[in-house]
């Protein structure tokens, strides 16, 4: 099914951007157009707001309706909602969904971003439909708009027998909270509520309970989550625990940490345990606990997979670099790749190539010009020991004939408008190899990095 997939995808719009130029500069020039119409304003009269509104049923032009119809704030509001009753609405499968879905999502998007109590009672109808989907979408903004009169609605749908109307709502009420737009009263009465999903059987594993719990109040969640009856070894979730810890600064004692991962060592192998020891070390790291790094190391000499890029990514983490990715793209966005010193540039083609074959395979990689970087790349895999990295990319290198890619961004794009599909199609099986050694590779990558922070972090 996958190689099926991967090749119709080759001969689509893929293909197109890969082997044809102008497709390619329509493709930039298409992203340059939304980029552009971001940045207007459209003042509609109230005439033409109904026109607009009628255009979220267009799959041609329904993004650009949706902004301009939420750029109008509360003048469109009263429209909006009366489409509510005016319009049938129909459930449309997942596969079938545009963009940013059909019409009835986004409208309760637009009313949700306006934020008015008054759209609750509008929108409540749809918190009682029988289709599911409806369901999520009226509780996905009534969770955003998050008003006193909001609690009990919101309430109806945390209790929803379908767990993706719950999830919908956790998801809405956390937008809401992250843009700073909720009420204190509103999430003040729902503390309690959400408190109650935390020793819920039936959760979806994305949801963000324990970030609203700590964004609503930290010291109330905090003794909620830091006790044994959610903080034990045995909680699969344990790690998402953690992470929303360390996201809203909540530090964990050490010795808490400690004995999580004292309890599960033997087992670390096993699911959910190599993440849940993961996890402890990002979290001593982060706190610049005096026994982060030697645990860290540790863990970085036992070969397991998950646990060995784990434990090399806090190492990382106590040589000052939490976020590794989001450093060297900001680094190489402020001097430009060519001017970073020997370790940055290594570490960033590393990692651009480690992230985008994971992302789309080889043919993206190269069809995203980050082929300019291959050579580099390839002498980083070298370096740092990452032997089958650097031969499936040399192998992939030698499918451009035998000069390899360009490392001009030009050339490069002449170059795959002339390979032929056979040659793509031989990235196939480098890609599987690929993904069979790419947790080595970035430990190793990691690693590296934390040899070299002093200089990388000039």
């Amino acid at each position: 099914m996958w190689d099926w997939f991967r090749r119709r995808k080759l001969r689509k719009g893929f293909w197109q951007f890969v082997r044809d130029p102008r497709y390619r500069a329509r493709a930039a020039a298409r992203l340059q157009a939304w980029s552009d119409r971001l940045d207007q304003t459209v003042v509609l009269s109230d005439a033409e707001i109904p026109d607009r509104i009628r255009d979220l049923w267009n799959p041609g032009v329904a993004r650009e309706a949706e902004l301009d119809l939420t750029q109008q704030g509360a003048r469109a509001l009263q429209q909006l909602l009366a489409a509510l009753t005016e319009y049938d609405f129909h459930p449309v499968p997942i596969g079938k969904r545009w963009n940013n879905g059909p019409p009835l999502e986004r409208i309760l998007q637009i009313v949700a971003k306006i934020g008015h109590a008054d759209a609750v009672t509008a929108i409540e109808p749809f918190l009682r439909h029988q289709e599911p989907e409806f369901r999520q979408y009226a509780a996905h903004a009534i969770g955003e708009i998050g008003a006193p009169n909001c609690v009990e609605p919101i309430r109806r749908a945390l209790r929803d027998p379908d767990k993706h109307v719950r999830r919908w709502a956790l998801l809405g009420i956390h937008g809401g909270l992250r843009e700073e737009r909720t009420d204190t009263e509103f999430a003040t009465a729902i503390f309690g509520d959400i408190a109650e999903l935390v020793l819920g059987v039936d959760r979806a594993f994305d949801d963000p309970v324990y970030s609203i719990l700590l964004m609503i109040d930290g010291k109330r969640a905090a003794d909620l989550l830091l006790d044994e009856q959610v903080f034990n070894a045995q909680r699969r979730d344990l790690p998402e625990v953690i992470q929303a810890c360390g996201n809203q600064h909540v530090e964990i004692p050490g010795a808490l940490l400690k004995k999580i991962m004292a309890e599960i060592k033997d087992r670390v192998e096993e699911y959910p345990f190599k993440y849940t020891y993961g996890a402890c070390l990002m979290a001593l790291a982060r706190q610049k606990d005096s026994d982060a790094e030697s645990l860290a190391r540790e863990a970085a000499d036992w070969g397991l997979e998950r646990v060995s890029e784990d434990a090399a990514t806090a190492i990382v983490a106590c040589e000052g670099i939490e976020d590794l990715g989001e450093y060297l793209w900001r680094r190489e966005t402020e001097r430009g790749f060519q001017n970073l010193n020997k370790p940055t540039r290594v570490a960033l083609a590393c990692l651009a190539f480690d992230a985008e074959v994971c992302n789309g395979g080889l043919a993206q990689s190269y069809a995203n010009l980050y082929g300019v970087h291959a050579r580099i790349a390839l002498e980083g895999f070298r370096t740092i020991g990452a032997t089958e990295a650097a031969r499936i990319l040399e192998e992939s290198m030698r499918l451009f004939g035998p000069d390899g890619p360009s490392e001009d961004e030009a050339a490069l794009v002449k170059q795959l408008s002339n390979l032929p599909e056979s040659a793509f199609e031989a990235m196939e099986p480098l890609n599987s190899a690929y993904y069979k050694v790419d947790h080595k590779a970035r430990t190793l990558r990691l690693l590296f990095v934390a040899e070299h922070a002093r200089e990388i972090l000039e």
